[in-house]
């Protein structure tokens, strides 16, 4: 429920594709390359980073690499070929 509250945040204020991970209680953020530049606006990121936290998130993180469909998929593949 969490994620998709968090989720619900960025339709709301514009994003387009995107995931948000739950990594015990860290939200990390992937944004699609159209919407990264939307991101760094300083007053959006507070607002995101405040709204985040009252979900429950204890700290609210940015995927530096650009989303894309399917990546849980490759990381749980490659952790069962190690």
């Amino acid at each position: 429920e969490k994620i998709e509250l968090a989720e619900e945040l960025l339709r709301r204020n514009g994003f387009h594709q995107f995931r948000v991970r739950d990594h015990n209680n860290l939200a990390r953020i992937e944004l699609s390359e159209a919407d990264r530049e939307k991101i760094l606006d300083l007053n959006l990121m507070d607002k995101l980073s405040d709204k985040l936290q009252k979900l429950g998130f204890q700290y609210v993180t940015l995927d530096l690499s650009a989303y894309k469909s399917g990546s849980m998929n490759k990381e749980i593949l490659e952790a069962k070929d190690e």
